[in-house]
């Protein structure tokens, strides 16, 4: 597990408790590697309603904490507080 890490934004979101360490997992394993619930689930040993049930919780939190917390700034330089 530990996969999120290489996302400076998650890491940043599990140290503040926006979202726990499995989320961050399930989020980076399904948007940025494009893996199914499915795949996700067998390679986590989760059910796969779970896996999706995680992530779909985790968008939501993560989306308001970024709104309120992350800086975006000219050429795409992102700011966490």
């Amino acid at each position: 597990m530990m996969n999120y890490i290489g996302s400076r934004i998650l890491a940043k979101a599990v140290e503040k408790g926006i979202i726990s360490e499995i989320e961050a997992e399930i989020v980076v394993k399904n948007a940025c590697y494009e893996r199914s619930f499915i795949y996700i689930s067998l390679e986590l040993s989760m059910p796969t309603k779970v896996a999706e049930r995680l992530y779909n919780g985790a968008i939501p939190k993560l989306r308001k904490w970024l709104h309120k917390e992350v800086i975006i700034m000219p050429r795409g330089k992102i700011i966490c507080d």
